[in-house]
């Protein structure tokens, strides 16, 4: 509780309550993020995002990892998988992540993803958990393999698309 002993401290005293106790809706959240943020990436006439818990890197509210209170990531570290979930501490960013290791176990790994998505999180990011971790196993095979990542080809400027 704040006690204040002067005009101004009875202000910050007002808006320390007021910013404990706000808690945004993810709607409006969205709404302010729709248009740019730092982890906004625009090229070739698609909108992706690099922000953290977007399972499919889509700039979209379903998969957005800032905007919705109960998101989750899947990350690769260390030659295993790492599930990375949102926690209730809003307020707290440096503490709102937590990191769980799934171990290299593939199967294992897609076991506890499905439970933790099922039972704690949300069901409808099931498939897009379940496809990133195969995109990271794949990945870490090739670097096993010491095989390169297929290139991408760009287009020269100037030229349409076909």
């Amino acid at each position: 509780t704040c006690t204040p002993s002067s005009t101004l401290d009875r202000f910050s005293c007002e808006f320390e309550e007021s910013t404990r106790n706000a808690n945004m809706s993810s709607d409006l959240v969205w709404q302010i993020l729709k248009k740019g943020n730092a982890f906004l990436v625009k090229r070739d006439g698609v909108t992706l995002s690099r922000e953290p818990c977007n399972l499919r890197n889509v700039h979209s509210f379903k998969y957005s990892g800032l905007a919705n209170s109960k998101a989750i990531g899947v990350e690769a570290e260390d030659g295993a998988v790492a599930v990375v979930a949102k926690k209730k501490s809003w307020n707290k960013p440096a503490s709102s992540l937590s990191k769980n290791k799934l171990g290299k176990s593939v199967r294992r790994g897609a076991r506890g993803i499905a439970g933790l998505v099922e039972s704690r999180y949300r069901p409808d990011l099931k498939q897009a958990a379940l496809a990133r971790l195969t995109r990271l196993n794949q990945a870490a095979k090739r670097k096993a393999a010491g095989i390169s990542a297929p290139t991408r080809r760009t287009r020269k400027p100037g030229s349409k698309r076909a």
